[in-house]
């Protein structure tokens, strides 16, 4: 009888032990501390850079420290000894430029340097870049049918944010050369922008060797 008593007894113990530790468990839930996981991104300050404007490999955009962001694109290049004749084998290209001011400030023309801005060079690495033409379409000069998007042509620009400008620069191009890239320097045609020292600002395109 006393067996049976302490093995009741034994049993009461063990189920009151348990029972009080399910509220107390129930009433302070273990707090679990995961250790979240952080992520540190670290971006590259950008002095300036050249980006692809998507899938168009004839647009560039360049980009500095001080919000100045231009895009450029090549939307050709005519084989031409002026303005109003657009024939192929002319001793000069006229070029087509387009500008779209993509970043925070507005782009002035360099009065002083813009003909120095754009430069075509031949397979010898000879450059080119005497602008005897100006702006072809600038100040109601005429234009070949070839040539209209240099209608409304101008280099004295005073581009606002998100405005856009086209530039028709006739430069001479001997006849005995063949043209294999057009470069522009955003510096010599938009300073003081893009004018930070040691730091690359043109764009450079490969052409072909052939006239549009």
């Amino acid at each position: 009888m006393r067996r049976n008593a302490l093995i009741v007894l034994t049993v009461t113990v063990v189920l009151a032990v348990g029972i009080g530790a399910y509220f107390y468990g129930r009433d302070h839930p273990a707090k679990v501390q995961a250790a979240a996981a952080t992520t540190t991104t670290t971006t590259k300050p950008m002095s300036i850079a050249q980006t692809p404007c998507g899938t168009n490999s004839d647009c560039l955009t360049l980009t500095d420290k001080a919000g100045d962001a231009i895009t450029v694109t090549l939307d050709g290049e005519v084989q031409a000894p002026s303005c109003n004749v657009a024939e192929h084998g002319a001793g000069s290209y006229v070029v087509i430029l387009r500008f779209d001011n993509t970043g925070k400030t507005i782009l002035n023309t360099d009065q002083n340097s813009y003909r120095d801005a754009l430069t075509l060079i031949d397979t010898s690495s000879t450059a080119y870049n005497t602008d005897y033409g100006g702006s072809c379409g600038y100040q109601n000069a005429q234009v070949a049918s070839g040539l209209s998007e240099c209608k409304n042509s101008a280099y004295n620009l005073d581009l606002a944010p998100g405005s856009a400008a086209v530039w028709c620069p006739l430069i001479t191009f001997p006849t005995t050369s063949t043209l294999t890239s057009i470069q522009f320097n955003a510096t010599d045609f938009f300073s003081p922008a893009f004018s930070q020292t040691g730091i690359n600002n043109a764009v450079t395109w490969s052409v072909g060797g052939s006239g549009q």
